[in-house]
């Protein structure tokens, strides 16, 4: 099951991810901070949801104000990390008389598969979501089309995140046990 950040999804388990607006620097060239009555680091999926541009003018194309993954400035944190604003967060529930173990692999495929460019992908447990004690599982980065990037030249874009399992868990995940995982902001 996939939700939003939130914790809300539709029946579908389709999310929709937002970008954020950019955070004010104190320059003419960022939105106004939320305290000054602008929109910086809110939720955003266009750049009129930032300020720049409304209805009567155009966005200006020399600003890119509506962005992700989230400036980590915006997150209120003494050691900010993209999973503090999690792009969104999914469970993994075991087949009925199976069991998922360490070092097994998921595969989240991003659709629309031609939309998704994503250069890195940083997943943690959700807090209760790992038997016992747990080590993180690692992402990776990969093409439907193409495979893992060689850097060199990707021709596709990477729209698959591989996610592996840790070699150290504190059992397996079977029976009514549902583990559960959050995926750090990325770039939308």
């Amino acid at each position: 099951k996939i939700t939003a950040a939130d914790g809300s999804s539709d029946p579908t388990g389709v999310v929709e991810l937002t970008g954020f607006c950019v955070p004010n620097n104190g320059n003419f060239n960022t939105p106004l901070s939320v305290a000054q009555g602008g929109k910086a680091c809110l939720p955003c999926n266009t750049e009129e949801d930032c300020g720049n541009g409304n209805e009567f003018s155009a966005p200006n194309s020399a600003y890119s104000w509506c962005q992700s993954p989230i400036d980590t400035k915006c997150i209120n944190s003494d050691e900010a990390k993209l999973t503090d604003v999690p792009a969104f967060h999914f469970s993994l529930q075991a087949a009925p008389s199976s069991k998922i173990q360490r070092e097994n692999v998921l595969r989240i495929f991003l659709h629309p598969l031609t939309q998704w460019n994503i250069q890195t992908c940083l997943v943690v447990w959700a807090p209760g979501g790992c038997v016992g004690s747990c080590d993180d599982p690692s992402c990776t980065v990969s093409a439907v089309v193409g495979g893992a990037p060689t850097g060199v030249g990707q021709e596709f874009p990477l729209n698959t995140m591989k996610i592996s399992l840790p070699g150290r868990m504190g059992g397996v995940i079977s029976g009514n046990f549902t583990a559960k995982f959050i995926v750090g902001s990325l770039n939308v």
